[in-house]
Parts: C-alpha cells; sequence; structure tokens
C-alpha cells in the first residue's frame, strides 16, 4: 500500500525504524479504490499510527482514441471519403482538425456497433464450450514455455496471467492505483491531500520553472562563430528551402504506429492507413507551420506524466516529466534535416 507521513515508524530513542507496515491483497483491490496509509505523529507508544485513507479515486473524462483494428473493418474507407467539409477557416491546420473531430462520431459508432463485443462474453455455450477448449489445447503448448518464464520472473501471478481470472484483473488495477498522488508538499513545506491539490502543486511547480517573463539575452559574439567550421551559401541555403510532400511522407511513416496518439486521439498509424485521402491535407498543415511559425493550440497540447525518481517521493521536484507532444512530425522533419 503507498503511505505518506513519517518514514521511520518504531524507534527506542537511539534506533529508529520502519517496521510497521500495511498490507492489502488482491481481495482488497478488487473490492475498494484507491487505498492510501498516512504514517502520523509519534504519540506516548514507541510506533507510530496508520490512519487508512480511502479517497475516491478521479475518474478521467472519456476522451477518443483511434484504434488500428479499425482499418480492417469493411466501412473504413467509407468513414474516411464521407465527409464533405467546407471549413470557412483558410489555415490548413484548422481545416484539418475540423476534418479529425468530423470523424470521431462515425468511428465510434463503428467502435460500439462491431467492436463492443469483443470486452464482453459471448452468451453463445457452443462458443464458449468451443473457446475452452481451445484455451486448454493452447495451455497445453506452451506449458513448457511458461515453466520457463516462471523460473526467470519473480511474479506472483505469472501462473495465471492467461487466465481472465479475479487476480489478473486485480493485479492491473493495483499497478494503476499505485500511479496516483494523493499527498505531497508544496514549496512552503505544506503537505496537501487530496488529487486536485496534488494537480495544483505540480501545475504551480512546472510554471515556476519555465517562468512568467523573458530575459534580455547576451548577443552571439560573431568573430567566435567565424573561429570554428562554417556552412557553405549551398548548405545555408538547403536548411531554408520548404519541405516537399515526399520528405513529409517519410518523416509520418518513420513514427511506430504503437506511439502514443496525444490529447487528439488520432496516432501516425491512422494517416499510414489513410494517407491517400488525408496526406494531401497534412502537408499542406505541415508547410503552414513552417511557413508561419504558428501552432494551434489543440495541436500544440501536450500530456504532462511524472515518475518519481525516489521510492518515496515527497515533492514536486522528486518526480521526473516525460511529455506526449501531439504533432511530433514536425520534430521527426527538423531531426531529419540536422542529420
Amino acid at each position: 500500500m503507498s503511505s505518506s507521513g513519517s518514514y521511520y515508524s518504531w524507534t527506542n530513542k537511539s534506533i529508529w525504524s520502519r517496521i510497521d507496515r500495511a498490507f492489502i491483497n488482491s481481495y482488497w483491490h478488487d473490492q475498494f479504490d484507491f487505498t492510501q496509509s498516512r504514517y502520523l505523529a509519534m504519540g506516548l507508544s514507541d510506533h507510530t499510527s496508520l490512519l487508512i485513507h480511502l479517497p475516491t479515486a478521479p475518474k478521467p473524462l472519456p476522451s477518443f482514441q483511434f484504434y488500428d483494428i479499425w482499418c480492417a473493418h469493411k466501412d473504413f474507407q467509407s468513414i474516411i471519403t464521407a465527409p464533405k467539409l467546407t471549413s470557412s477557416s483558410t489555415h490548413k491546420i484548422q481545416q484539418l482538425w475540423e476534418f479529425l473531430s468530423h470523424l470521431r462520431p462515425p468511428f465510434r459508432k463503428l467502435n460500439k456497433d462491431k467492436f463492443r463485443d469483443l470486452k464482453q462474453a459471448p452468451a453463445d455455450r457452443g462458443l464458449q464450450q468451443t473457446e475452452r477448449e481451445l484455451r486448454i489445447t493452447y495451455a497445453n503448448i506452451i506449458s513448457s514455455s511458461i515453466s520457463l518464464m516462471r523460473q526467470r520472473c519473480i511474479l506472483e501471478w505469472i501462473e495465471h496471467g492467461d487466465d481472465c481470472s479475479r487476480l489478473f484483473f486485480a493485479k492491473a488495477k493495483q499497478r494503476k492505483l499505485a500511479t496516483y498522488i494523493y499527498t505531497l508538499k508544496d514549496d512552503a513545506g505544506n503537505t496537501v491531500e487530496g488529487f486536485d491539490a496534488v494537480g495544483r502543486v505540480m501545475v504551480n511547480f512546472y510554471k515556476s520553472l519555465l517562468g512568467s517573463q523573458t530575459h534580455p539575452r547576451t548577443p552571439l559574439n560573431p568573430a567566435m562563430l567565424n573561429a570554428g567550421p562554417l556552412l557553405s551559401m549551398e548548405q545555408q541555403l538547403a536548411l531554408c528551402r520548404p519541405f516537399t510532400d515526399q520528405e513529409i511522407k517519410e518523416a509520418l511513416f518513420s513514427i511506430p504506429s504503437y506511439k502514443s496518439p496525444g490529447p487528439y486521439g488520432y496516432n501516425s498509424g491512422f494517416f499510414k492507413s489513410t494517407s491517400n485521402h488525408t496526406g494531401h491535407m497534412v502537408c499542406e498543415a505541415v508547410k503552414e507551420f513552417f511557413n508561419t511559425g504558428f501552432m494551434r493550440w489543440y495541436l500544440s497540447a501536450t500530456k504532462l506524466i511524472v515518475l518519481p525518481k525516489v521510492s518515496y517521493p515527497q515533492t514536486a521536484c522528486e518526480f521526473r516529466p516525460i511529455s506526449a507532444v501531439m504533432f511530433s512530425i514536425n520534430a521527426f522533419l527538423s531531426s531529419s534535416v540536422l542529420n
């Protein structure tokens, strides 16, 4: 169980140790939501009291996410070619965004009508019996491989990893809830509790790192630049030339399809599968960005994910941030030029 408060829970005034702990099993995760123990201040006893919190875990808002399995359905291409939008905007990025937004409702309907049963057990008894027999056959075939994995891996659920059991889903829920941060110290050293309060502490911390105003920079010394290797005029012109459609498509297809799609829900696999229809719009949007240097806020949004750098993080600086940028094709193009 995750914990907060004092690290040590017992002392005899000369030795400090953490011998008091709260443990929960898979059955607890199956019945309850996020759980956290808090080590209170030491009182008359030489042991620290533990207070168990059962706050309601935040439920993220439903968001759209494109799934590659939709590409194999017979209605996929008709959904792509159906929209006939007449955008009032002259900006290519805005037109691409409106096109992608228009595709979300039919994709949601396709997922609901054709792929919703992938998460549900079939009601046909014959199919259930066939599935059970095939599962037994599959387990017998790979039994030797699982035995080898069990010797190499120290995972208590590896024995039932392929079973759709309560233990498996409880472990998945446990791993998800373990990433939640319920308590944190702010800049003043005060401990705040609650998921919303912790989120505000995180946002304020990174805002302070970025700063609120620009500072004057020291101008470059031309003499220092001329002392090193210089680009020829031909190389300088090559850096300034506009990107071609072929270069943009190569950069797009170099992005793995399994990469995070970002907040807008479409991954690179979608644009690869629909390149015949969306390729021109993507190329025009990328060219517009490099010509104007302006990125729309809904495309420049970034998911900020923090990973703990220590076992028991107490402050915002004890987390390492990673980000998922939405329009990463521009980064691939820039790196290709530098290479």
